[in-house]
């Protein structure tokens, strides 16, 4: 595979506000559900309290480590480089599974939402999904600067509606309403939707490889964009309350009938095409860290055999060329085949069930987290000389500090879930389906979170065999006299040790039968 050394660095501070703003935000389509949970006041505190906490310490270390270590994945190659080989390998896969099945769930909720407009099957629906994916997929192809632009574009459609509603309406904002403390809270569905929130910051580091000046973009990014966020999350459900504090009227889509009442049809329909374009724009980001993790742990475990092989087809011309291609990193940043075989995994997700998208890979973000969080302090301890053009001030004891929050509140968050699977009653699990659209019960997440763990312990034990297997091969057939030379399925690394002096005896002279 053509490595990322000597590629152009494409990705300035503009590129990643736009690529990262639909990683950490996207749009604030859906907020309003937030206050089925809880009371304003509560909402609103949890919106001010948890950036600070979780999300700037989260974003802090994700600007250290990727200009410590530019290269494109962002998190799964710091674990990797902090717990080693295997235990990277099965994070990679991890972060590629939440990913892969996270941007399937964006094309659904677009035909979803237009087929409220324009009724449509079962079918129609799904081959618009798969539509939107193939434009993306596309659009990726063309390159990083192509793909730049085309998030340039979607940011400021899905954005612009937002703007102009908040701007309209500061001026019926209600401060007694924004504190309004009456109704019950509902605690795990109010925090497990602020963390959603918030979660983001962890993929800004997937394309470090391609940023220029690193410490400059992350900074002045982080800077542009922390303090958006916060402001998207809080100011335009301050107006919406300002203009109905009926709480129970606030479920998914209650905005743009907010817009319209505020300035009539037209920012209705704006709020509708932002709602689309802010999916398409979430989708592109999901898979933009999925094509990457799913680069790395391939690159990692074959990378030097792909490239071998690769060079042998593509000197023999042919499908060489083809292969060359598809492995070549200089225009995409990563390597076309990923991109569609991601597309291809897209296109297959977007006929699943909507829930089960939803939920299948939530839970598995837990163990993802827990794992980058020590790898940041232990790179602290085994790196200490790395240089790190961004650093976070006050030695290992601060390290150690700002990833106390985080990691508790991902381990709360995991309790939450496992203890909701086990104890919570059928009336308290179907009133939790209903306020969460029809979801599936807790018990879901954690089965499939000991699938995906499960599933990849499996192939990883099955590779160990075979890789066993084809040495103690190459052992009986050195121990025969024979020679790779005479019998290609001997491999090179059966001939020689780990220092590379051969300990096998010599080939027979030739006349030997």
């Amino acid at each position: 595979m053509t490595d990322g050394d000597g590629k152009e660095k494409k990705i300035g501070v503009w590129g990643m506000v736009v690529v990262g703003f639909f990683w950490v935000h996207g749009g604030i389509y859906g907020n309003e559900a937030m206050l089925m949970a809880g009371p304003p006041l509560y909402v609103f505190i949890m919106l001010g309290i948890v950036p600070f906490v979780y999300s700037l310490p989260i974003a802090l270390i994700v600007a250290e480590l990727s200009t410590a270590f530019p290269e494109d994945g962002g998190y799964v190659v710091w674990v990797q480089e902090a717990c080693g080989k295997v235990i990277g390998s099965h994070h990679a896969y991890w972060v590629w599974v939440i990913y892969v099945v996270d941007a399937a769930i964006y094309p659904v909720l677009v035909a979803n939402y237009i087929d409220t407009m324009w009724p449509m099957n079962d079918t129609q629906r799904g081959l618009l999904a798969v539509a939107i994916v193939l434009g993306v997929t596309v659009i990726n192809l063309c390159g990083t600067d192509v793909m730049v632009k085309f998030n340039t574009v979607l940011a400021i459609v899905s954005l612009a509606p937002t703007l102009m509603f908040t701007a309209m309406g500061l001026p019926t904002v209600s401060l007694k309403r924004c504190l309004a403390t009456e109704g019950d809270v509902d605690w795990t569905l109010l925090v497990s939707w602020i963390l959603w929130l918030y979660c983001g910051f962890f993929s800004l580091g997937t394309m470090a490889g391609e940023l220029k000046e690193p410490r400059r973009t992350f900074s002045l990014s982080i800077a542009i964009l922390f303090p958006a966020v916060l402001l998207l999350n809080t100011l335009p459900l301050a107006v919406a309350l300002g203009l109905d504090d009926r709480l129970e009227h606030y479920s998914a889509g209650y905005f743009n009938v907010l817009a319209g009442r505020l300035a009539g049809v037209w920012l209705d329909s704006g709020f509708q095409i932002g709602a689309n374009v802010c999916l398409v724009g979430l989708y592109n980001a999901a898979v933009l860290t999925a094509e990457r993790s799913l680069f790395f742990l391939v690159n990692t475990q074959y990378g030097d055999a792909l490239d071998t092989w690769v060079a042998e087809r593509a000197a023999a011309g042919g499908t060489g060329r083809i292969l060359q291609t598809l492995l070549s990193t200089s225009q995409t940043g990563v390597a076309p085949l990923y991109i569609l075989t991601n597309a291809a995994c897209a296109a297959v997700l977007v006929w699943m069930p909507y829930t089960l998208l939803v939920e299948f890979s939530m839970l598995l973000s837990v163990p993802s987290i827990l794992l980058f969080m020590w790898s940041f302090v232990a790179l602290r301890v085994q790196r200490p000389h790395v240089d790190r053009p961004f650093l976070i001030p006050g030695g290992l004891p601060v390290a150690v500090l700002i990833t106390v929050i985080p990691v508790a509140i991902s381990i709360a968050y995991a309790a939450i879930i496992t203890t909701e699977s086990s104890f919570q009653d059928e009336a308290s699990s179907e009133q939790r389906s209903r306020s969460s659209n029809g979801g599936l019960p807790p018990i879901f997440q954690v089965i499939s979170m000991l699938g995906i763990i499960g599933m990849g312990l499996l192939v990883h034990g099955v590779v160990v065999l075979i890789e066993r297997r084809r040495q103690g091969q190459a052992l009986r057939l050195s121990a025969s006299g024979f020679s790779s030379d005479r019998y290609p399925g001997v491999t090179k690394a059966a001939r020689h040790g780990s220092e590379g002096t051969s300990w096998l005896p010599p080939p027979p002279p030739p006349n030997t039968p």
